[in-house]
């Protein structure tokens, strides 16, 4: 199992994250393929995403605070 696949499943099975959390960080994850860089803009995130930006916002903190 590719160390992206993993790391997909882990969100999945972490539970303290809400459902429009894990699926921010999946995107994440998907938008930096074999790097561990994603570039993005809040508001695309948002729209890959389908949640509103407040929601990008608190996940990206949460990845800063507890990266």
């Amino acid at each position: 199992m590719k160390d992206q696949e993993l790391l997909l499943e882990a969100i999945d099975h972490y539970e303290l994250l809400t459902p429009s959390r894990q699926l921010v960080f999946k995107n994440l994850v998907k938008l930096s393929g074999n790097k561990n860089v994603a570039i993005t803009s809040i508001k695309t995130l948002s729209e890959i995403s389908k949640v509103g930006r407040p929601t990008v916002y608190e996940t990206v903190e949460i990845l800063e605070n507890h990266g």
